[in-house]
C-alpha cells in the first residue's frame, strides 16, 4: 500500500521478512492474545488511548468480532472506509449527543447488553433493552441534526454512517460530527 508504519506490534508471523528488516517492531510471541489486543495494550502502556482505530473490520468475521470485542474496552473511536462509518463506545450514566445531517443511518447495539433511550431518531427507543446477540437497533435514522443517546446501563456501540445511504444503498459524501 506504500504506507510505512511507525511501529508494528505483535507476533509478526504474517510480516514479510524482507519488509520486517526495515520496520520498527515490538515482537510479542504470546499466542494467548491476538495482535490487535497486543497493539491496544501497547497504546495503553504509552498513554495513547483513546485513539482512532482503523482496520477494525478487515479480515474474516471471527477477526472482526474479536477486534470489536477488544475495541470496546479502549474508549477509542473506530473508522472504517467501506462503507464509511465511525463507531463509538457509549458508557452508562452518560447522555451522548451527536450532530448529524437529517436521515443519517445509525445503528445501536448493546454489547453485550445495554438499556438506552434516544431522542431525534425515526424509531425512538425508550428504556429499550439491547443485547448482542439479541435485539438491537440497526439502520435507524436521524430525524434532524440533533440526536441523543442516553445509556442507562451497560455499554452501547453506536455506529454512524458518514455518507448518505438510501434504501438502494447508493452513497453520497458528507461530514458527520460528534
Amino acid at each position: 500500500m506504500g504506507v510505512k508504519p511507525d511501529l508494528v506490534v505483535g507476533d509478526l508471523d504474517s510480516v514479510n521478512l524482507d519488509l520486517r528488516a526495515n520496520l520498527n517492531t515490538i515482537y510479542l510471541p504470546d499466542q494467548d492474545y491476538c495482535d490487535f489486543s497486543k497493539a491496544m495494550a501497547h497504546l495503553k502502556t504509552v498513554k495513547l488511548l483513546p485513539s482512532i482505530v482503523t482496520g477494525i473490520t478487515g479480515g474474516a468475521i471471527d477477526h472482526i468480532l474479536q477486534n470489536i470485542n477488544i475495541f470496546l474496552s479502549t474508549g477509542s473511536i473506530f473508522y472504517t472506509p467501506s462503507p464509511p462509518m465511525v463507531g463509538y463506545t457509549l458508557q452508562k450514566g452518560i447522555t451522548h449527543f451527536f450532530s448529524l445531517p437529517k436521515n443519517t443511518k445509525i445503528s445501536l447495539l448493546g454489547i453485550p447488553r445495554a438499556q438506552i433511550s434516544t431522542k431525534g431518531l425515526k424509531w425512538e427507543l425508550h428504556l429499550s433493552n439491547l443485547a448482542f446477540p439479541g435485539k438491537n437497533s440497526c439502520f435507524n435514522r436521524s430525524l434532524g441534526n440533533k440526536v441523543s443517546v442516553e445509556v442507562h446501563s451497560g455499554i452501547c456501540l453506536a455506529m454512524i454512517y458518514l455518507e448518505t445511504v438510501d434504501d438502494a444503498a447508493r452513497h453520497h459524501v458528507r461530514q458527520v460530527k460528534k
